[in-house]
């Protein structure tokens, strides 16, 4: 009797030690990386989180100085800093962010406005940006932390002198870089003429990144967003979605509507029997898209009715958020939140739960979860601070 106790004695030791183990390890590996703006302090702040779904979640360490955050890759965080063009790579805790590797790389281009990053293999990123009318990319292996190539794309010149890349968005799918593009007159920041009548689309082969292929689509226009913080365009599988906004934020367009377009790797255009048309009420203009699962994007709707002047879009809450069915054409409004419409990556999705952030009138953000298979709203934790961008380190859930 006393060898069978022995014996269980030992098991439950084992698995007490187990368990108390799995703990400490769930502690040492947030599930999520938010970097917020901590109005109190001055400062911008990372929260590592292991849930969202309720509690108040406060910055770890001290002001985030080093310029501007680009991607992560699981716990692994890349910034860019300014002027010295140090890409600085952290690796997220439950503590905060520890810096591992610098890579000092003073000869790339990169402006975080017409800024775009995508991954082209496991350990491969690669920068991109444009300097006047030239576009550069420059690819990194960020286990080495050193530069393995940097060149130009051949990106199709504007049409005239006076016409200027206003919004790109880029997606990586299948060894091809699609880059998605318009003109207008002027630049972005002027907000005064409408982009052109039509959204273009250079595809690039990879990693000759050689174009292989351009066209054009009149159905909309206007297919980016604000650079580096948050895109237009998502990968479906090897099916790309990309929004073209040719709202009021950024000059309205007289003729041409929100709407999603689709386009394959392969194809030999846009596919012409894709239509998503989002300017069904003449009222509503639409921003950005955010992947959450399987064909579904978060997009950003305004309400132009409370639109009085150019800074309501930013400064008062006129925007809600609707979820996009990519795959079946369906938009799904999703109610009671009001927010103030921004650019940045601030939505994540953890299994079938969705965190959106509504900001407060203390300075801090609330997170709603939207359910997708209930449609239900639930409150979930609050956030010290603005949100500037959210990324989901790995599955909670």
């Amino acid at each position: 009797m006393l060898k069978y106790l022995s014996v269980l004695t030992l098991c439950g030791a084992v698995i007490t030690l187990l368990f108390f183990t799995g703990c400490n390890r769930a502690a040492l590996e947030p599930a999520f990386g938010i970097v917020v703006y901590d109005s109190i302090r001055d400062a911008n702040r990372f929260i590592p989180a292991a849930d969202l779904r309720q509690g108040l979640l406060e910055g770890k360490g001290g002001n985030l100085n080093d310029g501007i955050m680009l991607t992560n890759k699981g716990a692994d965080f890349y910034f860019l800093k300014f002027p010295e063009r140090t890409l600085l790579k952290y690796k997220a805790d439950a503590n905060g962010l520890h810096l591992k590797q610098k890579l000092n790389m003073p000869d790339n281009h990169f402006e975080a406005y017409s800024g775009w990053v995508v991954w082209t293999g496991p350990n491969k990123m690669m920068l991109g940006s444009r300097e006047q009318k030239v576009f550069y990319y420059t690819e990194i292996d960020v286990v080495a932390m050193k530069v393995l190539r940097r060149g130009t794309m051949d990106v199709p010149p504007p049409p005239a002198e006076n016409l200027n890349y206003p919004s790109i968005s880029v997606q990586f799918v299948r060894n091809q870089l699609l880059f998605f593009y318009t003109f207008q007159e002027g630049y972005m920041r002027a907000h005064i003429t409408p982009a052109g009548d039509f959204m273009y689309a250079a595809i690039f082969n990879y990693p000759g990144m050689k174009r292989i292929r351009t066209y054009e689509d009149g159905r909309t226009t206007w297919p980016g967003s604000y650079g580096i913080w948050i895109t237009n365009a998502v990968a479906d599988q090897d099916t790309v979605y990309v929004l073209g906004q040719p709202g009021g934020r950024m000059a309205v367009h007289p003729r041409l509507r929100p709407a999603v377009l689709r386009v394959k790797p392969d194809a030999k255009g846009f596919d012409p029997d894709y239509f998503f048309d989002l300017g069904g009420h003449k009222n509503e203009e639409v921003y950005s898209l955010q992947a959450v699962k399987n064909g579904l994007a978060i997009t950003k709707v305004v309400n132009t009715d409370l639109v009085a002047k150019f800074d309501d879009y930013i400064q008062s809450k006129t925007s809600h958020y609707e979820l996009l069915d990519l795959r079946n054409r369906k938009r799904i409004k999703i109610p009671g939140l009001k927010i103030e419409l921004d650019f940045f990556k601030d939505v994540v999705a953890d299994a079938d739960l969705v965190y959106l952030p509504v900001d407060m009138d203390n300075g801090n953000t609330k997170f709603w979860i939207y359910n997708l298979r209930t449609a239900s709203l639930t409150e979930g934790a609050e956030i010290v601070g603005k949100i500037i961008r959210l990324d989901k380190i790995s599955d909670s859930l």
